[in-house]
């Protein structure tokens, strides 16, 4: 589809967003989540002067329709919202289900022992 009416997006900071949860878990929809989304995109919007036109928050993701306006800065607004987002989303869980930290652990894994040694002095 073409760029129809471009114009009327002159001068203006206005972004579609998508941010997901790790593999795609269902943990926004986990007790309050979703309303502690709410809460801190506004909290974040009111520090970064950013205006929201509109967000949806799916169990898994969100997406946002945001207007920065000249002089913010995008890439701190998103850091700040999603890490102090996720700690909270994390106290959540570990408050009212502790068993679903269980279930959608991430497994780390020991690169030297998995898949041998890696000598990456020669990658220059």
């Amino acid at each position: 589809m073409g760029l129809r009416n471009r114009y009327l997006y002159k001068g203006y900071n206005i972004f579609f967003i998508t941010t997901t949860c790790y593999n795609w878990y269902k943990l926004l929809s986990i007790n309050n989540n979703m309303n502690l989304i709410a809460e801190n995109l506004r909290y974040y919007g009111q520090q970064y002067e950013v205006s929201i036109l509109a967000y949806v928050v799916m169990p898994n993701h969100i997406h946002m329709i945001l207007d920065f306006k000249r002089g913010s800065d995008r890439i701190a607004f998103m850091r700040d919202f999603k890490k102090y987002t996720s700690t909270k989303i994390r106290k959540e869980i570990e408050l009212h289900e502790p068993e679903m930290l269980k279930k959608y652990s991430i497994q780390r894994v020991n690169r030297n022992s998995r898949y041998g040694k890696i000598d990456l002095t020669n990658c220059l």
